[in-house]
Formats: structure tokens, sequence, C-alpha cells
């Protein structure tokens, strides 16, 4: 089956590809093919925000697993207690230690703490990292 016909919904022009000529849609079927436009329209940005949703739920999951890798370094490091870890929430931007903003690598997303005279800057720090960072507690071992 051939197409004969495609309808253009940005311009509203229709081409005959057999006589390869354009013409404006037909004022018979306008409004069709106006509510065909919308409902195009509405269903692409739809999945759009869907897959725009689903990339932000990811990357929230893989903030909150590296801030629970941090948590866990310093706790490994005897810089914080289990209570003191469980008082932060998982969702703050600042270190546990001394309130400062988080930051991380822009390479591999470790995460540590932006101030320099902090203890947890120093336990876990950005640059000259060999591999990954593991860190195991108790039975589980997380790669970061």
């Amino acid at each position: 089956m051939k197409t004969v016909f495609t309808i253009n919904l940005n311009t509203m022009m229709v081409n005959d590809r057999i006589r390869n000529r354009d013409f404006p849609v037909p004022n018979e079927i306008y409004s069709s093919v106006r509510d065909l436009d919308e409902y195009v329209r509405k269903t692409v940005w739809q999945k759009k925000d869907a897959e725009v949703e689903e990339a932000r739920r990811r990357e929230k999951e893989r903030e909150e697993y590296r801030t629970r890798a941090f948590y866990h370094c310093l706790f490994d490091k005897g810089l914080i207690d289990e209570d003191h870890g469980k008082s932060f929430s998982i969702d703050s931007p600042l270190c546990p230690i001394c309130s400062f903003r988080q930051t991380s690598c822009n390479k591999c997303k470790i995460i540590s703490c932006s101030n320099s005279n902090c203890a947890a800057s120093s336990a876990v720090p950005l640059y000259g990292v060999p591999g990954p960072l593991i860190i195991k507690q108790s039975n589980f071992v997380l790669h970061v």
C-alpha cells in the first residue's frame, strides 16, 4: 500500500505525493485535522512529561543512594554515630557534621562536604579516588 497523501499538521497543508504538489487542508475536514493535531500534540507531550518524570525519579533514587553511602562512610570512620545519621534527612543538602553544603564529583558523583576544614571532606575526598569506593557495613557491601 502506497501513501498517496500526507498532511503537515504544522502548516495545515496536504501533500499529494502522486502529483507532487501541496494544497491547504480543505475546509470540510479542517476542524477534524485540527482535532487530530491537538490529540497528537497532547499525546506526545504526555509521553515526554512521563519520561521526564521517570528520569527525575531515577535521579532522585541515585542521589539518595549516594547520600546513604556518604553517611555510611562517615559512620564507618566514626565521624557520626547511628543516631546522628538517622536525624539527618536523606534529602538534606547539608553535611551532617558541619552543616555546610554537600558537593559531589562531576565524574563519579561521590558525595562529600564542601567545607575543606570539615572531617567529612577528608574522609571522603573528591580527588584521587582510585577506582570505585566500596563501603562495608554489617552484612552489606555498597558500591558507589
